[in-house]
């Protein structure tokens, strides 16, 4: 399969000659380094949501609940994910980096792209005697394990350990045995689908 051209011209000595260059000049000078900083935090604050959808993305790929398919105008094989809708996280279509980039230029940015709510602050510590027994999904609050981690046990049995923010917050709902049992019967679904095809 044939490289794509703007890979070709990323490899290309002066392409790498520039990129030196520049990574010199942002290195020898302390407010270069503050400023991408800061830039790449804006944008990272921005992107919650188009970071997630990818991420989302990624995953159904890797667990062949979709299909990466050649690009919809080129038939390039080297492929993006692109979201029209990005409610819509596993609804895509997959366009070659050129052509991804010439309908956004067109086009601006997919519906739905940015997630403008501040995310919401972690709850404040509780006493260990109001919180043990709480229930977030299968976990159970069984006690603390540092000020700000809690000992946690699942309805399949599994032990863990969970910090404050990521149980108050709502982010846990097991130890990864529910988001297991969907990839077993995902992988349980292709194969009965595989045996009715080849009969």
């Amino acid at each position: 399969m044939a490289e794509p051209d703007w890979k070709a011209r990323a490899k290309t000595p002066e392409a790498r000659a520039r990129k030196a260059a520049a990574e010199r000049r942002r290195r020898a000078d302390p407010e270069g380094r503050k400023g991408v900083a800061a830039a790449k935090k804006r944008y990272h604050d921005k992107s919650r949501k188009r970071n997630r959808v990818h991420v989302r993305v990624m995953r159904a790929v890797k667990n062949g609940l979709l299909e990466r398919l050649p690009c919809a105008v080129c038939g390039s094989a080297s492929v993006e994910a692109h979201h029209d809708d990005y409610d819509r996280p596993l609804e895509v279509r997959w366009l070659c980096k050129v052509h991804h980039k010439e309908w956004h230029a067109a086009n601006g940015e997919g519906a739905n792209a940015y997630d403008l709510e501040e995310r919401p602050a972690p709850s404040p510590p509780v006493p260990e005697s109001a919180a043990v027994g709480r229930r977030y999904g299968k976990l159970t609050l069984v006690g603390r394990a540092s000020p700000r981690s809690w000992h946690c046990l699942c309805d399949c049995g599994e032990k863990r350990v969970y910090g404050d923010s990521m149980l108050f917050r709502g982010a846990l709902k097991s130890c990864g045995c529910a988001r297991k049992a969907v990839w077993v019967a995902a992988r349980e679904l292709r194969a009965a689908i595989a045996e009715v095809k080849n009969g």
